[in-house]
């Protein structure tokens, strides 16, 4: 995702689009599209952005992925953090976590949720229905 002067990049995959009402800034998140549709059709879109609105409440979701992955109550905010920065740093620096700890939370997470990369993990949470 190119970088147009909208935002901060804020890691491979994830860039920050500031908002003139001084809210908190868009989280855009770039996904590759499923594998399969790709051997099946070239006109399909290779990729996907997803938007997060950081300022949406999302409880409801990180709570029902916390249940049905069986998330520690760390674990869970590692998840709400990301989808308030966008970025592993962002969150270590908004829970007061070194960015070591985050990353060992990190890969428990992807572990118990069976996805590789933070935006798959993104992904994942916002296609989560509420409870």
């Amino acid at each position: 995702m190119r970088e147009s002067g909208v935002g901060s990049r804020e890691s491979a995959g994830s860039l920050r689009i500031t908002r003139p009402s001084g809210k908190q800034a868009y989280v855009a998140t770039r996904v590759k599209a499923a594998e399969c549709a790709r051997q099946h059709t070239a006109h399909l879109p290779q990729q996907v952005v997803l938007i997060h609105d950081p300022e949406a409440n999302l409880p409801a979701r990180v709570t029902a992925i916390r249940n049905r992955y069986a998330l520690t109550a760390a674990e869970s905010q590692l998840v709400a953090a990301l989808l308030k920065t966008g970025s592993a740093s962002a969150a270590a620096q908004h829970l007061g976590l070194s960015e070591n700890t985050i990353k060992t939370h990190l890969r428990s997470v992807f572990s118990k949720t069976g996805v590789h990369r933070q935006a798959e993990l993104i992904q994942l949470v916002l296609s989560f229905p509420r409870i």
